[in-house]
């Protein structure tokens, strides 16, 4: 579309697949996308379903604004990265959804699976901010980065669950601020994260349930310094994890009060766990264990439609 794209209600589904082609005069790859979009994007309701197979092909390559507030959009892209054999600046690669401005999801279902391997195969990307609020549901897996924002990655509301098989969960390039809803955010081996900013001074939290589990930076994972941060947070550094295990928070009394199931192994591992359930005088104690503890909160994510 040379202009905006406007999806409402309905059932689309698109399947693509071919190959990168280099322009000696851009120097530079151009692919192909199951929805290409000059301008904006809204999906406000109907059922969306994306499949690209093509060499650094998008499910969503859109130019102007992204933004969903119903509906459900499902893409999977199976593409591999590309690079040019002599001039190394000259790369495309696979990711679901491709932004230049601003993504924001007010609501509705998304999943995302960006299978291709490579640098830069990423799940969900923003040069701009990515705001999410309302009751989103977010599910996102990638080889790169599951979810990249240029700008701020801000969470206000809903669930986002995003995991990376070799790099960050989460990277924000600018800050991640939380102020609401769940967000579970799996990075892989250090020094990659589960939750990465470059400086902890840029992660804030202020609300909401977080787990972020992954690699470690120079001794520990990145942790919410900013000073408008008002929500507890435990911290654990340079541990051993192991797949199908237990993360467990229990209080001073033993009672488990939150617990998550470990997708991977991770060694060393950094652990940082946000809730409004910890308290400022309150003491905890995290532990792995074999099995959950019921009485617990335990955070978990299933994904809404899985093949």
């Amino acid at each position: 579309a040379k202009g905006s794209v406007y999806i409402l209600d309905g059932s689309l589904s698109v399947f693509t697949s071919g190959s990168a082609t280099f322009s000696p005069k851009k120097i530079d790859y151009s692919s192909n996308a199951c929805i290409k979009c000059e301008k904006a994007m809204y999906v406000g309701g109907g059922y969306v379903n994306l499949e690209n197979s093509a060499t650094a092909g998008k499910g969503i390559n859109c130019n102007g604004k992204l933004q969903m507030n119903d509906g459900i959009l499902l893409v999977r892209n199976y593409g591999e990265d590309i690079v040019h054999p002599t001039i190394a600046d000259a790369h495309a690669s696979a990711k679901g959804i491709k932004c230049d401005s601003t993504i924001a999801i007010n609501g509705g279902k998304i999943e995302v699976l960006v299978f291709g391997k490579g640098e830069r195969c990423e799940g969900m990307e923003s040069k701009d901010e990515i705001v999410i609020s309302g009751d989103a549901s977010i599910y996102v897996y990638a080889s790169d980065d599951a979810i990249n924002s240029g700008a701020n990655l801000t969470m206000n509301g809903g669930k986002l669950y995003a995991y990376s098989a070799q790099n960050d969960g989460i990277d924000g390039n600018a800050g991640i601020i939380i102020n609401g809803g769940t967000v579970i955010a799996n990075g892989s081996d250090s020094p990659e994260q589960g939750i990465d900013c470059d400086f902890d001074s840029n992660l804030r939290i202020t609300g909401g349930t977080v787990v972020s589990i992954g690699g470690i930076v120079r001794g520990k994972p990145n942790v919410p310094r900013n000073k408008f941060s008002t929500q507890q947070t435990i911290v654990w550094s340079g541990i051993e994890l192991k797949r199908d295990s237990y993360i467990t928070l229990f209080d001073d009394k033993n009672n488990a009060i939150l617990s998550y199931k470990l997708p991977r192994d991770i060694t060393p591992a950094g652990v940082v766990i946000s809730s409004p359930l910890l308290k400022k005088e309150g003491t905890y104690t995290p532990s792995i264990l074999a099995t959950s503890r019921r009485k617990a909160s335990f955070v978990q994510f299933s994904a809404f439609a899985r093949s």
